[in-house]
């Protein structure tokens, strides 16, 4: 980038990069009182895949997903 394209603007690349980068930091940084009682983070959850599941394990994952931390996929 020229020197005179680079005052035109007023930032280079490389402090748009910087900028940009620092910003989403903040963003995923967020203490967890921010986000409201009762959330829970997707790090905090059980993922269940289940493939065919009928009679007592179709119960079973009814009773898994009235938990708030059980994800049904």
């Amino acid at each position: 980038m020229s020197q005179k394209a680079k005052l035109r603007s007023g930032s280079s690349r490389r402090n748009f990069i910087k900028n940009t980068s620092i910003g989403a930091m903040g963003y995923f940084i967020v203490p967890r009182h921010v986000l409201g009682r009762g959330y829970v983070a997707p790090s905090d959850k059980l993922n269940i895949g289940a493939i065919g599941v009928g009679g007592q394990g179709g119960r079973d994952i009814q009773g898994f997903a009235k938990s708030p931390r059980v994800n049904i996929v």
